[in-house]
């Protein structure tokens, strides 16, 4: 099995939208490479509702999104994305398709890209709130 890291050169926005087809609409993306700890960006509030078990640290819904190319000589295999930790639920959409949800932050995953990943251009959105 080969495997290629995705974690470089990641688009990100925090954002309450609930309609993924309309996030390329937002405005004020930043880059970032994975891991991302979007949390220390927000810093710490004394008035948090994570309280003092999260260190008081603001929670945020969090958009995602990377572009790549998928070449040819991967035509017809199995193609699997791994996540090996994402804070909060997590959806997925694969080239504006949803490809899965997961309810259990912190926790590695994995989802079978196979059927939603095509040769050329492709888009990996996530959600994680």
């Amino acid at each position: 099995m080969k495997k290629l890291s995705l974690n470089s050169n990641w688009d990100y926005v925090e954002a309450a939208l609930q309609n993924p087809l309309l996030v390329n609409l937002l405005q004020g993306w930043k880059k970032t490479d994975l891991p991302h700890d979007y949390a220390i960006e927000k810093g710490r509030d004394c008035h948090s509702p994570a309280g003092l078990d999260e260190g008081f640290f603001q929670g945020a819904g969090l958009y995602y999104k990377k572009s790549f190319v998928l070449s040819e000589k991967a035509a017809g295999k199995q193609l699997y994305l791994e996540f090996e930790g994402v804070s909060g639920m997590t959806e997925i959409w694969i080239n504006k398709q949803f490809a899965a949800k997961h309810l259990n932050p912190y926790t590695s995953f994995c989802i079978d890209a196979s059927k939603l990943l095509h040769t050329g251009e492709n888009e990996i959105m996530l959600h994680t709130d």
